[in-house]
């Protein structure tokens, strides 16, 4: 009796033991299949106009620099200018010792002389001849001289003629380019200035030689200044020559000058995904210096563009990613972004049209994870 009552006992037991572990399995059977993927909130990607802005730096440098050689050797006589001088376009420099070829233009004049002096002898004895022919053409006519008295008078004409058209034609040629000549000669001996700027080197002495095609005074224009830098590959199809662009120097604290953009260069440098580009700057009061460090801005904007909010971006080691929800899982994709902003961002590859593109907490999220859109962001 006793055995049969333990008997029952434990049936009960191992009865309660099982409906508890079913109620338990039920439980968590209800719980994991109660969760849901994290909530995300996403953007659609859209195509649309974005601008952003560009920051450069760079090196200002003159617009000219100009080294000023002599086309003559010679001895200096005069310095006529230092450093630091402002010059005009045409302003004299140097001068040169003219001492020979002012002898030889005295002597080039007095030679002019001479063969104008002998022109005139010329004609008069041709005038001369003339007249004598025709009179005694008449005289022959009519059988008062001889036929060879005559051909003597007509020989004398021809003479004096050939003399004469030489004399006009070659010799007084030839003198009044030997004179133009020397004086071409003399205005070089003044050595002038071929831009409007300030002299930045003196390189020669009184009584120092020089020679032809020797550098000996450098003037630089200060009218116009240029901002030299380099632009990386993804935005040289945003510029264009002749926009504008504002420059600064650390060296004139609140200050900036506007410029335009005068050169895009269409070859990289030897680095590669740079190219140099210039900004002219109209600079009429000099206040800025070849040499200076600046800083350069432009507008950029671009009509056509797949556009995403910055917080999509995540950067990992220098490469870009956004993740795309894709079958309601997280999805990361290596981008190549464009023009930026403050808060869009321009997509390069990557990214289409109507993607739907997680852009909260984009470092917290793993790939391959399940995810619930909470909102959708236009």
């Amino acid at each position: 009796m006793r055995e049969k009552f333990h008997y029952k006992r434990m049936i009960v037991f191992l009865l309660m033991l099982f409906i508890t572990t079913l109620i338990v399995g039920c439980n968590n059977s209800v719980e994991t299949n109660a969760t849901e993927g994290k909530e995300i909130q996403v953007f659609e990607a859209k195509q649309g106009e974005i601008t952003g802005e560009i920051s450069l730096t760079g090196i200002l440098a003159p617009s000219n620099s100009v080294n000023v050689c002599p086309e003559l050797s010679g001895k200096v006589t005069k310095v006529l200018v230092q450093k630091g001088d402002f010059v005009k376009k045409g302003q004299p420099l140097i001068k040169l010792d003219d001492e020979d070829l002012k002898i030889k233009y005295r002597k080039a004049l007095a030679s002019l002389e001479e063969t104008r002096d002998s022109i005139n002898r010329a004609k008069i004895n041709y005038d001369s001849a003339k007249k004598d022919f025709e009179r005694m053409k008449i005289l022959y006519e009519e059988g008062a001289i001889s036929k060879k008295e005559y051909e003597n008078y007509l020989t004398q004409l021809e003479l004096t003629k050939i003399i004469y058209e030489s004399a006009e034609s070659s010799g007084l040629d030839a003198a009044e380019a030997g004179i133009e000549s020397i004086k071409l000669q003399l205005s070089k001996t003044t050595i002038k200035s071929p831009i409007n700027g300030v002299v930045v080197s003196v390189n020669v002495e009184n009584g120092e030689m020089v020679s032809a095609g020797m550098p000996i005074v450098t003037v630089t224009s200060i009218d116009s200044i240029i901002f030299k830098s380099n632009v990386i590959e993804k935005y040289l199809n945003y510029l264009k020559v002749g926009q504008k662009a504002v420059v600064y120097s650390e060296s004139i604290p609140g200050k900036t000058f506007e410029g335009k953009l005068s050169f895009i260069s269409p070859v990289s440098t030897t680095t590669g995904q740079q190219f140099p580009i210039e900004i002219t700057i109209v600079n009429s009061k000099g206040e800025l210096k070849g040499g200076m460090t600046g800083s350069a801005k432009l507008k950029i904007k671009s009509s056509n563009s797949i556009v995403v909010p910055r917080s999509a971006i995540l950067e990992r080691e220098g490469l870009y990613y956004v993740f795309k929800v894709i079958d309601d899982k997280a999805v990361k994709k290596r981008v190549k972004l464009g023009i930026e902003n403050e808060k869009y961002v321009s997509i390069l590859e990557g990214v289409s049209k109507g993607d739907k593109i997680i852009i909260e907490n984009v470092d917290k999220v793993i790939e391959g994870e399940t995810v619930a859109i909470k909102k959708a962001s236009n």
